[in-house]
């Protein structure tokens, strides 16, 4: 998928190569997975193909809440401003829209809302 980058590390076994080496010498790289191969992942589990549509630039003061809600919902929080993101979710449930269900949501002290 042209313009998808990232990735992430997951906890493939029980000692995860002994915490990654001793907590960041990192030395084994089979616990990194690509993005699009991280983002199959993390939807076939018990997110059960629900995410949480959100826009980083402008959602960045809310991520926390998005996080949490995440967690709570059992959904993945997916930022869409990558036009990739659109044709790669299809068949998948967005179950939150962050920029339409939370659009008079105001973050406390904010100078920018």
């Amino acid at each position: 998928m042209e313009g998808f980058e990232g990735g992430g590390w997951t906890h493939d076994d029980l000692y995860d190569d002994m915490w990654l080496s001793l907590l960041a010498g990192m030395a084994p790289a089979n616990n990194k997975k690509a993005g699009e191969e991280l983002l199959n992942a993390c939807l076939g589990t018990v997110a059960g193909n629900n995410y949480i549509a959100y826009d980083l630039e402008l959602h960045r003061e809310l991520l926390p809440e998005i996080v949490t809600l995440a967690a709570v919902t059992d959904a993945v929080p997916i930022d869409m401003s990558d036009p990739d993101m659109v044709n790669f979710l299809d068949g998948n449930t967005k179950s939150f829209d962050v920029g339409t269900d939370w659009a008079a949501f105001k973050v406390r002290g904010s100078e920018e809302l």
